[in-house]
């Protein structure tokens, strides 16, 4: 399974999907004496990068979390080439959050997570 860096953390994507079958994506901190080193464990969650937003998103495509402890993840996403911002941005402040980035997955991202 391949390992990212995050902040200072090595973490792996955990993809899933919320209640009305949209993709959930999340970091879990990966088993690495780094993050041992921080007292966190294997399995941990390290950040939920997705929001569940009531807009009909294209296939392919996500709604990231970018703000509070999520600073950085738009860029984490294209430095790593998991997605590209689509540069359509959703804003819901009913929903909880001011707003969220959409990118389009990569194809080897989808391919490998099944979305």
């Amino acid at each position: 399974m391949k390992t990212f860096k995050f902040h200072h953390f090595d973490v792996i994507m955990y993809v899933g999907h919320y209640h009305d079958g949209k993709p959930l994506i999340a970091m879990i901190s990966a088993a690495t004496n780094n993050n041992r080193s921080f007292d966190v464990f294997s399995g941990e969650v390290i950040a939920k990068c997705t929001v569940n937003v009531t807009d009909r998103l294209a296939p392919g495509t996500v709604a990231i979390k970018s703000w509070s402890e999520n600073v950085g993840m738009l860029a984490f996403f294209e430095d790593n080439d998991i997605g590209m911002f689509t540069g359509e941005v959703i804003q819901q402040q009913q929903q909880g959050f001011e707003h969220a980035d959409v990118i389009r997955l990569s194809e080897w991202f989808r391919e490998k997570h099944s979305i």
